[in-house]
């Protein structure tokens, strides 16, 4: 049963202020199909639930900076598909999912979607660091794209270890804040990896 408009700014209203029923109320509503959804693009019933299950997390771990654009209905949808296009890009990059990829891929199409949805991505986050202050950008990509120790930054750079962490720290939140929650988890995988 779809929300109409003035329910969905409603619900956000209440998530917004923490109420904890707007969750549950999205949850039962939703949960289910989300699912079922994502078993149809994944082949796989325990990665979907995971997923929807994370997607509802940080619903309620961000309860306070949730926007719903477009629809709420929209927003779900286009964050379980993109959390799932993450999946298969990290099985890919493990190499345990090559044949997993073509029997989810049914349409020529969703490959290419898939590589602009990755090309996007890319451009946003290297947007998103290139607006970071310019000692937080500096010691961001000398961790991240030389793949540095935060005690070989503070060496090179002359300053403490405690710097190094809080500058990376102001850096992840200031990155995650650009691109929002369709790409907050794929950051933190590419983080994660160090493929950033």
């Amino acid at each position: 049963m779809k929300l109409i408009r003035e329910e969905e700014i409603e619900i956000q209203n209440r998530l917004n202020a923490g109420d904890g029923t707007a969750l549950e109320l999205l949850f039962h509503r939703y949960y289910n199909d989300l699912c079922r959804y994502l078993i149809i693009f994944l082949k796989d019933e325990n990665v979907a639930k995971n997923i929807v299950q994370d997607l509802f997390l940080y619903l309620w771990e961000n309860h306070v900076n949730i926007d719903f654009k477009k629809s709420l209905e929209s927003y779900l949808y286009q964050a379980c598909r993109f959390n799932a296009l993450l999946y298969i890009r990290n099985e890919n990059r493990h190499e345990k999912s090559h044949e997993k990829i073509r029997n989810t891929s049914t349409e020529e199409s969703s490959d290419v979607s898939s590589e602009l949805e990755v090309k996007e991505l890319n451009r946003i986050i290297n947007e998103a660091i290139d607006l970071l202050p310019d000692r937080c950008r500096q010691i961001f990509n000398l961790s991240r794209s030389r793949g540095l120790s935060y005690h070989e930054i503070a060496t090179q750079l002359e300053i403490s270890v405690s710097a190094v962490d809080n500058q990376v720290n102001i850096a992840i939140k200031r990155i995650k804040r650009h691109i929002g929650f369709y790409y907050a988890n794929v950051f933190i995988a590419c983080f994660l990896l160090g493929k950033l």
